[in-house]
């Protein structure tokens, strides 16, 4: 299919039988397989770039499609330059992000995150925050993957106060869902990332605690479900979880995915899957309890692999994942 749409493309490299949504689809739709596909989705990120003045007439859905469409090529610099020029746009416009639902705010946050170095502290964030603060008595009406993109994003971006009054409102709505029905909506790989977040902030911050011991207890309740969780999300779990070492919800939750990870080392014959930055992330997770069986033994799992790739595995490590390694 990347072959054939290359194919389609006019002398000058463009595609001018492609409108703005029809681009939009197909970012999205190659973003799944970004290896295979990266050519294509550099041709039409120079289209998108050549016909910017359109962006202006594009409808929500489109501009969230490609922003999180490009966001599967961080390394590519016209993506890069894509994503600004989408997010100038979004800035720009005078009427705000309302025409923008619900999806289409939390698609555009989960792809501005992807590019937060680059993009700063992008007006484009602000009027995301600023309209999710505009719509706070409808929160409860957005779903488990919309509350969890959003959140994610604001605890991402903290240096303003709009974000950081979104994540606050946000925040308290998880909090009404952990007492009223105990996160069943949210499913692992949301309370995951949840979790990450709030483990990015302060102590005490965002009101964080109740809504912290509830993603943990869903945790513990769905222990047979662990299985289905990739290693980024169990890296992400173990990371929020490690913030809050004194409650004992967050110590259960944590020797659960202790044991999940001795489980697939075992399985795997070693953890080769895992990133220099995963790993680096567990060891220092699992060491705020060294008391504790669990975490100790998921250590050990680590260290194992790290013996197992040798030298030349070590040499892909940053210092300051060596550092974090040492001290864990």
């Amino acid at each position: 299919m990347a072959d054939e749409i290359l194919s389609r493309a006019d002398r000058e490299g463009q595609f001018p039988a492609f409108g703005p949504r029809s681009r939009a689809n197909l970012v999205n739709g190659f973003g799944k397989w970004p290896e295979q596909c990266r050519d294509v989705a550099v041709a039409i990120a120079n289209e998108v770039l050549a016909r910017k003045e359109e962006l202006s007439a594009c409808d929500p859905q489109a501009l969230a499609l490609l922003v999180s469409g490009f966001g599967n090529w961080p390394k590519e610099t016209i993506c890069r330059d894509v994503t600004v020029a989408i997010a100038n746009e979004i800035a720009a416009r005078e009427e705000g992000l309302s025409d923008f639902g619900p999806q289409g705010l939390a698609t555009l946050a989960n792809g501005l995150i992807k590019w937060a170095d680059e993009l700063g502290s992008s007006s484009a964030k602000i009027a995301i925050a600023r309209e999710v603060i505009a719509r706070a008595d409808l929160l409860p009406t957005f779903t488990a993957s919309e509350v969890t993109s959003l959140f994610s994003a604001f605890c991402d971006w903290p240096e303003t106060e709009d974000c950081l009054k979104a994540a606050g409102l946000i925040a308290t709505e998880l909090g009404r869902r952990a007492r009223d029905d105990k996160l069943v909506a949210f499913a692992l790989r949301h309370l995951a990332l949840l979790a990450n977040a709030f483990g990015k902030r302060p102590v005490g911050e965002l009101n964080s605690r109740q809504a912290v011991v509830a993603i943990a207890e869903a945790f513990y309740s769905r222990a047979d479900d662990l299985s289905i969780l990739t290693h980024r999300h169990l890296t992400a779990a173990v990371n929020g979880f490690s913030k809050w070492p004194e409650e004992n919800a967050r110590l259960r939750a944590t020797g659960l995915i202790a044991a999940e990870l001795r489980r697939r080392a075992v399985s795997d014959g070693g953890l080769p899957d895992l990133t220099p930055p995963q790993l680096a992330s567990l060891v220092n997770g699992f060491s705020k309890w060294p008391e504790d069986e669990d975490t100790g033994q998921a250590i050990f799992s680590v260290a194992s692999e790290l013996v197992r790739r040798g030298a030349a595995g070590l040499s892909h490590f940053n210092d300051r994942q060596l550092a974090v390694l040492i001290n864990g």
